[in-house]
């Protein structure tokens, strides 16, 4: 695969390339790097104020989809939640006691050192891997490439046209019409917004406009990576028939008809027997921990120089002083239909992370508190690292 110098940034070429990559893993720390580079020349680019960029943020995003997609920390997360949760010990005390009287001779410590090959751990954490891998290449795939597209345009084809002779506006044919998850007329009007910040010369509308460019991208994205995010969080959540069925297996291993038939009893009279009632809290007992622990895995973000943003709380700290009052008619309009919480940051933390609705909400107001905190631009490796993966290896620390 072609290279990209530190100077110089993925062409289009190779954001296809790379995209195409078969290692997830490999391929998720090109495509961190690939928006880093991006995010650095779109800087250079467009000037003063372009720092936070959409690819300056999507730096750190990928880096943190990394983790996920390596299982760092998740498992060692898991046992964790499941091990400290008195609830969960409970149900599994009460479960035991209400299957002994069926004949079950399975004792607590049993029943729990069973529960992650009853929750399909492994299998719940590879499904959740492969699903933000998915993601991270089609963002990738789809935006990088956009931008890519953008930032091989001469200087001179962002000139402003003048209409009234007659000029056009450039149709970035590399995008396809219509709205998301198919059609990118976001990403269309995002580059018309960068092409204005960068002929524009005063500070607030650069600011605005830029904003109105990242938000425009994240509205698209979000979109288009709906299925994935869902897929990721529901991964390791069982279906609760499925669950209650392992268990029961579990506690009544080797049984014989006439016990499975004693086991069933209350069911086949459309009644819910005191194993039924324990089963039923065991099994949410055991979903609710496993939803906590993969959303505080996935949804964290750290910013260079910030402390780990937590995508399901509320963002704190003030706006941005050209950002906190948008005059911009379209950025005005496109925020009244997308930020339920205007000018404010109070409820922007996200009740669902598989709800669109609500990782949008967090995630405009995100680009606004955070367009310009400084150090978006810090490279996410070190040069040994990005040696290594210019040269087609890992790099050693996969942090």
């Amino acid at each position: 695969m072609p290279e990209s110098p530190e100077g110089s940034h993925p062409t289009p070429e190779e954001v296809r390339e790379i995209a195409n990559l078969s290692d997830p893993v490999y391929r998720n720390h090109r495509i961190t790097l690939g928006y880093h580079r991006l995010a650095r020349r779109l800087a250079e680019r467009l000037g003063p104020g372009a720092e936070g960029n959409w690819c300056a943020f999507a730096t750190w995003a990928s880096r943190q989809a990394g983790r996920t997609i390596r299982g760092e920390d998740l498992r060692r997360r898991l046992e964790a939640t499941l091990g400290n949760s008195p609830e969960l010990l409970q149900a599994l005390e009460a479960t035991v006691s209400a299957a002994r009287p069926l004949g079950s001779k399975r004792t607590v410590a049993e029943l729990k050192s069973e529960l992650f090959r009853l929750l399909d751990v492994d299998g719940a954490l590879r499904r959740t891997a492969e699903a933000v891998a998915r993601g991270n290449r089609i963002v990738f795939e789809d935006v990088g490439l956009a931008v890519s597209h953008f930032l091989q345009q001469p200087q001179g084809e962002l000139a402003e046209p003048d209409e009234s002779a007659g000029g056009r506006e450039p149709s970035w044919p590399w995008l396809r019409e219509g709205d998301p998850p198919e059609g990118q007329r976001y990403l269309r009007s995002a580059l018309d917004r960068l092409r204005a910040f960068a002929l524009a010369a005063d500070e607030e509308r650069r600011a605005e406009l830029l904003f109105l460019a990242n938000v425009e991208v994240g509205y698209h994205e979000q979109i288009r990576v709906d299925p994935e995010i869902r897929a990721a969080l529901d991964a390791p959540i069982p279906d609760p028939a499925q669950l209650r069925d392992r268990i029961l297996s579990f506690l009544f291993s080797g049984a014989g008809l006439w016990l499975r038939l004693r086991v069933r009893f209350w069911s086949l009279l459309g009644r819910r027997s005191p194993l039924d009632q324990a089963l039923n809290r065991l099994v949410e007992a055991l979903r609710a921990p496993l939803r906590e622990a993969l959303t505080a895995h996935m949804l964290a973000l750290e910013l260079p120089g910030e402390r780990s943003l937590r995508l399901g709380e509320d963002l704190s700290g003030p706006f941005p002083e050209m950002l906190a009052h948008p005059e911009h008619p379209e950025l005005v309009a496109l925020l009244e239909k997308i930020d339920p919480t205007p000018n404010s940051l109070e409820g922007t933390g996200a009740r669902d992370w598989a709800h669109l609705d609500d990782r949008v909400h967090f995630i405009v107001d995100f680009f606004r508190r955070h367009q310009e905190t400084p150090g978006l631009l810090t490279p996410p490796y070190t040069p040994a690292e990005v040696a290594a993966i210019d040269a087609g290896r890992l790099p050693e620390r996969q942090e």
